[in-house]
């Protein structure tokens, strides 16, 4: 018999309250401003907000959001545009 793992069908609060938000500051009142002073930029944060799902897909989304911003900004270097090129380097370290 397969041992059943703890809390599977447990609702965790955090998944329930992303449910009810479009972002972190349900839970976090202020962190879009702070993520936006810190420097990154709104479309950055829609997109990663857009693929959470829950608290387990925090990570991958912000990877994923990095990788492709990793791969704008080898596409400009390869293009000569260095100054874009280290704006999307800038963006995908912050992810």
């Amino acid at each position: 018999m397969a041992k059943q793992q703890l809390r599977s069908d447990q609702g965790w609060i955090f998944d329930n309250f992303l449910m009810l938000s479009d972002n972190e500051d349900v839970l976090h009142p202020g962190i879009m401003g702070t993520r936006l002073h810190r420097g990154f930029m709104l479309e950055d944060l829609h997109a990663v907000y857009s693929k959470v799902t829950g608290r387990r897909s925090f990570p991958k989304s912000w990877a994923k959001r990095a990788t492709a911003l990793e791969r704008l900004g080898i596409k400009a270097k390869s293009s000569n545009r260095n100054s874009s090129a280290a704006k999307f380097f800038h963006r995908a370290a912050l992810c």
